[in-house]
């Protein structure tokens, strides 16, 4: 069973700001499943069944693509560490690899 992107959330965001981001989360989740479902049967006859499961696997796959070259690894990292990487000027995944 898979984990939930509000119980991943509370463990990886600070304090400070876990309330607002969960909520913007949230938000943001359940907005793009409404925007699924507003659409799905408009693009099922526009494109067919098959263009429109494709559609979805290819936003899918660019988003995969977008975490893979774009989100930093944090593993093995504190969340002080973490923390201290965003608050820094610069780039995060410099910030991340800097020694401390």
């Amino acid at each position: 069973m898979g984990i939930g992107i509000g119980t991943m959330l509370v463990r990886i965001l600070p304090l400070s700001v876990r309330g607002p981001a969960t909520s913007l989360a949230t938000l943001t989740v359940r907005g793009f499943d409404l925007l699924i479902a507003v659409t799905a049967v408009s693009m099922i006859n526009a494109v067919g069944r098959s263009g429109t499961f494709f559609l979805y696997a290819a936003m899918n796959v660019l988003c995969v693509v977008f975490v893979v070259f774009k989100v930093p690894e944090t593993r093995n990292r504190s969340l002080e560490s973490i923390e201290k990487a965003l608050r820094a000027p610069g780039s995060l995944r410099r910030n991340l690899t800097a020694p401390s």
